[in-house]
């Protein structure tokens, strides 16, 4: 795995369907914060830092629905870096059971560095992340 990126997947499941029998976007934001949060998380190791929190989220524009058996897939890649943020782009595919892939959304989370429950100085920068 590239250090400035993380990859998860999920397979849509009936509990994820909303009344309209179509993947439920409030289960996908919840699954896009994880996944985005997750690489913040690792990028934090050593920093000092307890941890990140979810700061801001930009607006989602839901492309093409999700339905039971897509596999899901959430691409979360470091995009900058600020004193004590970090954001992160979060690109959303769907895979149905033919393997056909399509985009489904994307959205920019702002996660903030946490310590002591109080905004931290992180230190990180792109060029000592991308050595490691």
């Amino acid at each position: 795995m590239d250090n400035l990126e993380y990859i998860t997947d999920f397979t849509v499941f009936p509990e994820h369907i909303n009344f309209t029998g179509t993947l439920f976007g409030g289960v996908l934001l919840g699954k896009m914060d994880i996944a985005a949060a997750t690489l913040a998380r690792k990028l934090l190791y050593k920093t000092g830092a307890d941890g990140a929190v979810t700061a801001s989220m930009d607006k989602v524009d839901f492309l093409l629905p999700g339905h039971v058996g897509d596999l899901i897939t959430i691409k979360s890649v470091l995009k900058s870096l600020g004193k004590s943020s970090i954001l992160i782009q979060c690109k959303v595919y769907r895979e149905d059971m033919k393997g056909d892939m399509q985009k489904i959304c994307t959205a920019m989370f702002t996660f903030v560095a946490m310590k002591d429950g109080k905004p931290m100085p992180h230190g990180l920068s792109f060029a000592e992340l991308s050595q490691e």
